[in-house]
C-alpha cells in the first residue's frame, strides 16, 4: 500500500511500484513450491507410471524433438497465441544429426499436445515477465508531480487514463509506459536470439520415416 508521496520513490521502497504481494511472501513462495511439485509430480506419473503418458519423455532422447520444443517455448514467450504456425510442425518428418530417424508419424497427436503445452508454458512465463517488467519500470518513472489519487490509481490499472489531464501530464504518464514497453522489448531480444540459436542445430530431412 501507498502511505504517503515519499515513500512511493524511496529506492528501498520496491521501486515505487505498489505492491499488495511481495515476492518473498508466503503467498507468492507457495505458489511457486507448488507448482514446482506439481510439475516434477506429473514428469514422474509420465515416466513410470502413464500407460498412454501425455508427454512421453522419450521423446526428449531424439534431439529435434527436444530442440524445437525448446524453440516453441520460446515463441510462446512472444508471439503467444498469434494463430502463426511455429516450428514444432516440423518435427514428425525431421531428424537430427546422429539419431536415428523417428517414429513420430505415429505419435502426431502426442507432439501436437506437446507442442501446445510448450506454446502456452513458453507463453505464461513471457506474459509474467513482460507484466513484471512493464509495471515495475512504468511505476518507476511516473513523475512526482502527479497527484496522489493519480498515483493510486496508475499503479492499480496503468490503462485507465483520465481524460481531464494536462497535455504535460498526459506525456508524462506515456513516456513511462512506453519506457517499460521499451524494456519488454530489449527483453525478447535475447528471447529471440535464443530461438535462431537452437534452430541452427537442427537438421531435416524431407519425407524422413
Amino acid at each position: 500500500m501507498i502511505e504517503s508521496r515519499s515513500d512511493r520513490h524511496d529506492p528501498d521502497s520496491h521501486l515505487g511500484r505498489r505492491c499488495d504481494v511481495s515476492m518473498d511472501s508466503p503467498t507468492v513462495i507457495a505458489l511457486l513450491v507448488v507448482g514446482v511439485a506439481a510439475m516434477a509430480a506429473f514428469l514422474l506419473v509420465q515416466h513410470k507410471f502413464a500407460v498412454l503418458p501425455l508427454l512421453p519423455l522419450r521423446l526428449f532422447r531424439i534431439g529435434t524433438f527436444t530442440l524445437v520444443f525448446v524453440q516453441t517455448w520460446l515463441v510462446g514467450q512472444i508471439f503467444f497465441a498469434n494463430g502463426l504456425r511455429d516450428p514444432f510442425d516440423r518435427v514428425d518428418w525431421c531428424r537430427s544429426g546422429g539419431d536415428s530417424p523417428t517414429n513420430l508419424a505415429a505419435d502426431r497427436a502426442v507432439v501436437t499436445g506437446a507442442r501446445n503445452f510448450a506454446r502456452t508454458s513458453g507463453g505464461a512465463v513471457g506474459l509474467a515477465i513482460s507484466n513484471a517488467l512493464l509495471n515495475t519500470l512504468f511505476i518507476s518513472k511516473l513523475p512526482t508531480s502527479i497527484p496522489t489519487d493519480l498515483y493510486t490509481s496508475l499503479t492499480r490499472s496503468s490503462f485507465e487514463l483520465p481524460v481531464d489531464l494536462d497535455a504535460t501530464t498526459q506525456n508524462a504518464i506515456l513516456d513511462a509506459y512506453m519506457y517499460g514497453m521499451h524494456a519488454v522489448f530489449i527483453y525478447y531480444i535475447p528471447v529471440a536470439g535464443l530461438c535462431l540459436l537452437t534452430s541452427l542445430f537442427v537438421k531435416c530431412t524431407a519425407g524422413g520415416s
